[in-house]
């Protein structure tokens, strides 16, 4: 099995893709996380990302918002395209602000609230 680099596309990567997702966290709360799944077999991974801004600090609470990406193939073979990426889908604002992305996680969406720390 041979790992490979999977570039993100949308929203706050670059043009070219983004290969690398940080999270970022103080000491109270965590401002941004992901979360990866599959709603079946056969069915793409998918993978939700979210975020908060910082505001006055990290303890404050705001908006936060997810971002789906949906796994994809090159399997034409295009020319200067990755074999494999994630495209971006949609975006969805969580309905309360909260502090801690994995908190919005849980509530809003049902994924409880453990991710990449």
């Amino acid at each position: 099995m041979a790992w490979q680099v999977i570039p993100f596309f949308g929203p706050d990567h670059p043009v070219d893709g983004a290969d690398l997702f940080r999270t970022t966290e103080g000491a109270d709360c965590v401002l941004g996380d992901i979360r990866v799944f599959r709603r079946g077999r056969g069915r793409p991974v998918e993978v939700v990302l979210a975020y908060r801004a910082i505001g006055a600090s990290y303890a404050d609470s705001g908006a936060v918002r997810f971002e789906f990406y949906v796994l994809r193939t090159n399997d034409e073979g295009t020319a200067g395209t990755p074999a494999y990426s994630f495209q971006h889908v949609r975006t969805v604002r969580a309905r309360q602000r909260y502090c801690d992305v994995n908190d919005a996680f849980a509530h809003e969406l049902a994924m409880g609230s453990e991710g990449l720390h």
